[in-house]
């Protein structure tokens, strides 16, 4: 099972999550499931990968609450936006062989007072569902007599048991001799391979995360410090302590202890209400005193980052059958079911050139923030990627953003919507505006507001690569819808 929930601040077991950003806990979770299931032809599995915790299920322990009897309400845009973009990245892009059920059933069984209208609603839910799930006592105690009585349907436990024998069946179970398959001769002996062993030992170097260097201390010059004591497992580990290493970005936001002992662990709003005296969660809403940012980490190098090219403009294609009232443009943002999102995706080259005296590896993190000032975050990452570069070199990377996905915001009705305007683009200390407008049917219904200019999209960028204070205006064509 994959824990790719994304923990809060103050809930307990964060190191079982890859941090607190949806975008990066659904990206791990769409890579460790296809890494865990394979990349066969077909439908054939090497093992069958479950996501889990549950939605707005990671409340460990506080003051006396825990998750088993605690009643979590979320909105619908903190669903949306937060809880549930990494189940959504493992289901769709990991394309993940289960799932687990909102609720546990053996802990629904065991932790609450199960009515006979509380079994019957948690039997249809998980089996008309027909959610894959053999753990615990729960079905062989309840599923018959639900049966009997009239709770369920026969039909309902056969879908759910043709999900559970179509995933063995991927698996090769019924295949024969497992020997004969293609992993069944893996064992015990390839998870502890010396390759295994040093990839492990790789990744737990490069997710080391400096925080802290003053002087600075590190790293250790052999000419000052002619007698050093060096105790642990990598005492006389050479390549280890060469250096060559501390590209690591904090995956989560370290507030300073006040946060912690003011904030209610049961309140689950990620966007802060100050007139109720809530700060906010995470670096996407919180803008109060901090030990240490989202993405904070030191390296023994120094970095510059540059943005070498970048498109300033972008047109969404919208279905021409949606008019101004579901596409709200008039609002400036577009729902995103109502745009051709298929693979519409800018793409930033990025140059990092190494400055410093050693060779090293940087973390690039691209946040984007959204023109709506309101609802939406503070900032979001959209893209990252870790880049080696020799000390005195220089290395350009291209970075894919897709616009639907990274670009988009959620309303407080939890619809997800891409905004008209400018967005801008954050990698370090480098910055770029990109200007997303909507066309229906190829027609550009966004144009300079200076005459005899065409409102073709050719037109709109020169000018506006030419004169930076052009401004679109909407178009009404009269032989069109308008938007």
């Amino acid at each position: 099972m994959l824990h790719c929930g994304n923990k809060l601040d103050g809930w307990g077991r964060g190191q079982e999550t890859p941090g607190e950003d949806p975008v990066v806990a659904g990206i791990y979770a769409e890579r460790y499931v296809r890494g865990l299931q394979g990349n066969e032809e077909g439908d054939r599995l090497k093992v069958a990968a479950r996501c889990k915790h549950y939605t707005a299920y990671d409340l460990d322990n506080w003051s006396g609450v825990d998750r088993f009897h605690f009643n979590a309400k979320v909105s619908k845009q903190d669903i949306e936006d937060t809880f549930d973009v990494p189940f959504t990245s493992c289901l769709k892009e990991g394309k993940v062989a289960t799932l687990s059920p909102i609720v546990t059933p053996s802990e629904f069984s065991t932790n609450v007072n199960t009515t006979h209208q509380h079994l019957r609603k948690l039997l249809l839910m998980l089996l008309k569902r027909a959610l894959i799930w053999t753990v615990g006592l729960f079905w062989p105690k309840h599923t018959e007599n639900a049966v009997h009585s009239g709770i369920l349907k026969e039909a309902a436990i056969d879908a759910n048991l043709a999900n559970t024998v179509a995933v063995q069946m991927r698996l090769g179970i019924f295949d024969g001799e497992p020997s004969a398959q293609p992993y069944g001769h893996l064992g015990p002996r390839d998870v502890c391979s010396p390759a295994h062993q040093d990839l492990a030992l790789e990744a737990a170097s490069q997710g080391i995360v400096l925080l802290k260097n003053h002087g600075p201390v590190l790293p250790l010059s052999p000419r000052r410090h002619r007698t050093v004591a060096v105790i642990g497992p990598n005492s006389d580990v050479t390549v280890t302590m060469i250096g060559n290493y501390a590209g690591g970005k904090l995956p989560m936001t370290w507030y300073p202890q006040e946060y912690l002992n003011n904030l209610p662990m049961t309140t689950m709003n990620m966007r802060a209400n100050f007139a109720k005296g809530y700060p906010g969660r995470t670096y996407r809403f919180y803008k109060g005193p901090l030990v240490y940012p989202f993405g904070h980490g030191l390296s023994y190098t120094k970095f510059i980052t540059t943005i070498f090219e970048a498109p300033k403009m972008l047109a969404i294609p919208i279905d021409g059958r949606h008019t101004s009232n579901s596409t709200s443009i008039s609002n400036k943002a577009i729902r995103v079911t109502h745009a051709k999102c298929g693979k519409l995706s800018i793409q930033v080259h990025i140059d990092v050139k190494n400055v410093g005296p050693k060779d090293g590896s940087h973390t690039l993190l691209v946040f984007s923030k959204s023109p709506i000032g309101l609802w939406p975050p503070h900032k979001q990452l959209v893209a990252f990627q870790k880049v080696h570069v020799p000390a005195g070199t220089q290395q350009r990377v291209a970075i894919n953003i897709h616009v639907c996905k990274y670009l988009s915001v959620v309303d407080r009705a939890g619809v997800r919507r891409i905004p008209i305007g400018e967005h801008s683009l954050h990698i370090g200390d480098a910055k770029h505006s990109l200007s997303l407008q909507a066309s229906v049917l190829g027609i550009f219904f966004w144009a300079p507001y200076s005459s005899g200019s065409g409102n073709s999209i050719t037109n709109i960028t020169s000018q506006r690569s030419s004169n930076k204070n052009v401004r679109p205006q909407c178009v009404i064509c009269k032989n069109w819808r308008t938007l």
